[in-house]
């Protein structure tokens, strides 16, 4: 994929993450930020709001300028994902009733899919990119990650 087409796909999903965000502000504040009493559940909804924006900054600076970052979006998935996670098992353990049986189900699958997440991040040798084609026109952008070069077709 090219430098141009990773770059707009990223601006189009921020804008769209952005624009919920902003629809559902309102209705945060009165739901959540006007009650006087704070619990986990609370924490996490905030967590897994902000946490989302938050990680998106770092990689869409990376955009722009040239720095690796695929440990800090591996680690964020995971963080991100994770705390998706306890809310979900969370819900999934009123709407049981509290049976024992799923939560622990539940927190079986949640602690695997951590440790696979972790094992991906950390031990699983990383893929080298594509190299990119040279060609007699300057690059621009980061070499071998997608960077801007115009074939005989004239498209970039």
């Amino acid at each position: 994929m090219s430098l141009e087409t990773e770059v707009s796909l990223s601006v189009i999903q921020f804008t769209l993450l952005f624009y919920d965000y902003t629809l559902t502000f309102s209705r945060e504040i009165e739901l959540f930020w006007k009650r006087p009493r704070r619990s986990w559940p609370f924490v996490l909804f905030i967590a897994n709001r902000y946490l989302i924006i938050l990680s998106h900054v770092p990689s869409s600076i990376y955009m722009f300028w040239c720095s690796p970052l695929t440990l800090y979006d591996g680690i964020s998935i995971i963080v991100v994902q994770t705390i998706g996670a306890i809310i979900m098992t969370m819900r999934i353990y009123a709407l049981y009733e509290r049976n024992r049986c799923v939560l622990t189900i539940l927190v079986l699958l949640a602690v695997g899919a951590i440790t696979v997440g972790l094992w991906v991040v950390f031990l699983l040798p990383s893929v080298p990119m594509a190299v990119a084609v040279p060609t007699q026109e300057p690059q621009i952008g980061c070499p071998g990650m997608g960077a801007f070069s115009s074939d005989d077709t004239g498209t970039l």
